[in-house]
């Protein structure tokens, strides 16, 4: 089952359309695959299953770690499957009904996680045994340790760009290093527990952290600051997934929970129910029109993401974007404030739970504007902001709301032309005939892409024996 929390008026409650059962113990982590028709999922029954959407297709298990499976990545191309085991191995496999797996050693202790970079050609692994390791997928070798965590490392990931890795361990911190340099860059100390998953926003210099405290966090890398505080959830926060859309983002609990976060007004849009145990682990697909769980119940749900008045998530986001995009850009200062769940942390300097190793940038934290910009973070108290970028803080008034019409474009103060009335008149219509010609275009626009996708997909099908 499913319930709202509150409606953003840009996303539904999501529906279950699918559950994998087949495991025998808790499911630790899954992952869609890059082309939508498999589901990966790592056990602690020393398991891999490689489930298909085709009901007539049975999965693929593949054995041979001896003990517990804790994390698995896919590459961007869905050809190897990388997995982590607490029998201090990570294994490469590839993708096919029959296959064995290249062995890679060199951890003292279980491994967490596992991770490719953008490029497929590095793994980042992280371990009990205190350290974040980089690897060669391509030769398969070792080639370098990232030293600093005091104690075991749950998570790593690489940045976009493939050039920082991000993680976070039972030291209830979240460490940036610099691949190249093997030098740690910040250190986030702002948890009050262990650190469980870290991930990276797909463009921008920010990482989601999700903690046995039941908060999840967004830190800025370069600013060093935490710009945004979820009080999420009850029992402890297990992981978290950025939308593709980097408006939203998912969250899960051991409270059995998922959450779905607007990152642009700091706040709750829906809460979804239905594991019988612990969330595990969360995944967006890579069209974020799906996403799936693991759970302690060992059960593996996918679950398809819902835009207001039927649409696609993906056009409903579109859509939004486009409105606050035609929005008028006067600019005022702002004055921080809380909003339902959410508090922003962001203040000029570094935040009092910030240890810096080395400086990662000479720019100071208020002249960083892309975060913003994305509106991911609420910014500091005497910056000036566009009004169409400031987070409103959730009341009861706003939630009950009905959302603003489709057909009301804001017209820029710039088009009224004092003592000329008719003038006015004239270039505001047109400013809204062109914000609608506009927005139509990129509805049809993401209607061609989806139907391409789907004459690509019935080509596959007939060209199979």
């Amino acid at each position: 089952k499913a319930c709202a929390v509150m409606d953003s008026g840009i996303v539904e409650d999501p529906v279950l359309e699918r559950a994998f059962r087949g495991h025998g113990a808790p499911v630790r982590a899954v992952c869609f695959g890059p082309s939508m028709k498999q589901v990966v999922s790592a056990s602690d029954d020393k398991s891999i299953y490689v489930w298909h959407f085709k009901l007539q297709m049975r999965p693929s298990k593949l054995l041979g770690h001896t003990k517990e499976v804790h994390g698995l990545d896919l590459s961007s191309t869905g050809e190897i499957i990388a997995s982590a085991s607490a029998d201090r191995t990570v294994r490469l496999w590839r993708n096919s009904a029959r296959t064995k797996s290249t062995t890679l050693t060199g951890h003292t202790a279980g491994v967490r996680s596992v991770a490719f970079d953008p490029t497929d050609r590095w793994l980042v692994t992280a371990s009990d045994d205190k350290l974040v390791k980089i690897w060669s997928s391509w030769d398969r070798r070792f080639k370098a340790s990232l030293v600093g965590h005091t104690n075991w490392v749950r998570s790593a990931r690489f940045s976009s760009d493939g050039e920082t890795v991000a993680s976070g361990g039972d030291d209830n911190t979240v460490r940036i290093w610099n691949v190249e340099a093997k030098t740690c860059l910040a250190s986030f100390v702002d948890h009050s527990a262990s650190v469980n998953q870290v991930r990276f926003h797909h463009s921008e210099p920010v990482v989601a952290s999700a903690s046995m405290d039941g908060t999840v966090k967004l830190f800025d890398t370069r600013a060093g600051n935490v710009v945004q505080h979820y009080a999420a959830h009850s029992g402890g926060a297990t992981s978290v997934a950025f939308h593709p859309t980097q408006r939203l983002l998912l969250s899960s609990s051991e409270d059995r929970s998922v959450r779905l976060w607007d990152l642009r007004e700091g706040k709750n849009v829906w809460m979804a129910m239905g594991h019988e145990g612990s969330v595990n682990d969360v995944h967006f697909a890579r069209d974020g029109e799906f996403f799936t769980t693991a759970s302690s119940d060992s059960h593996v749900f996918v679950w398809r993401m819902r835009g207001t008045s039927g649409e696609s998530l993906n056009d409903r986001l579109a859509d939004s974007a486009l409105q606050e995009s035609l929005k008028p850009r006067s600019r005022r200062t702002l004055d921080t404030s809380a909003a339902s769940g959410h508090t922003s942390l962001m203040a000029s300097g570094r935040s009092p739970g910030v240890r810096a190793a080395s400086a990662p940038s000479t720019r100071p934290p208020e002249t960083f504007q892309p975060a913003a910009r994305a509106g991911l973070a609420r910014p500091p108290p005497q910056v000036e902001v566009s009004d169409s970028l400031i987070p409103i803080p959730w009341t009861p008034e706003r939630a009950s709301a009905s959302p603003p019409s489709r057909d009301t474009v804001p017209v820029p103060a710039a088009l009224t032309i004092k003592d000329a009335p008719e003038i006015t008149a004239a270039l505001q219509e047109m400013w809204k005939q062109m914000s609608k010609v506009v927005r139509a275009v990129q509805v049809m626009d993401r209607r061609l892409q989806l139907t391409e996708e789907s004459v690509v997909k019935l080509q596959q099908q007939v060209a199979r024996p």
